[in-house]
């Protein structure tokens, strides 16, 4: 499955959690403070650490 450009690794755990923290992450990518808890949020939630950097990438302007 691809999304966002990338190769999701198990589809089937790819849900409305982990969509909703990326979103989060994305939103809030300049701040390092909450990024920091968004990140866990998101770990826990399954994404894994490439959707999560591509998220702050896509969130600070460095991925269109």
């Amino acid at each position: 499955m691809l999304t966002y450009g990338f190769e999701v690794e198990n589809p089937a755990r790819y849900g409305v959690a982990v969509e909703v923290a990326l979103d989060e992450i994305r939103a809030a990518a300049a701040d390092d403070h909450e990024l920091t808890r968004l990140r866990r949020a998101a770990e826990e939630a399954g994404a894994t650490r490439t959707e999560i950097a591509a998220a702050i990438r896509e969130g600070r302007g460095l991925l269109h």
